[in-house]
């Protein structure tokens, strides 16, 4: 089975750490962005099956990067990760060109969940 190739887009250090362990144990295959310009970089020279988004970048809001990821790839899901769990954000997000929403600390349970969703044909976790 193909590993899902998944971009990563955190600033923050400590929670890519803790993603990229997530989405590992799915057997994903990921590459991280720190920021906006990182993630249309990578994007610009990568075909991704999914990416997650976080919504509070230091160069651009996660939304706006949203929307500008969605006027050329309108197929790669794209979900959200933020601290905000109001439904008024999410509905923002969803409105532009978001999939699905996951609020941070996120677990390995919410990580399969929305991993199903959004590609159906990763791996469980495997154990030591």
């Amino acid at each position: 089975m193909a590993k899902t190739k998944v971009l990563l887009v955190e600033d923050v250090q400590i929670a890519q750490k803790v993603a990229v362990i997530i989405l590992k144990q799915f057997s994903c295959d990921v590459d991280v962005a720190n920021n906006g310009q990182e993630a249309l970089a990578l994007l610009a020279n990568n075909q991704y099956d999914t990416m997650f988004l976080d919504l509070g970048l230091p160069d651009v809001d996660g939304l706006t990067l949203a929307q500008t990821i969605r006027e050329t790839n309108t197929s790669m899901p794209i979900v959200a990760l933020t601290a905000h769990q109001d439904e008024t954000y999410k509905h923002m997000s969803q409105e532009c060109g978001v999939n699905e929403f996951l609020v941070k600390p996120f677990t390995e349970s919410d990580c399969k969940y929305v991993l199903d969703k959004v590609a159906p044909q990763v791996e469980p976790p495997s154990r030591l």
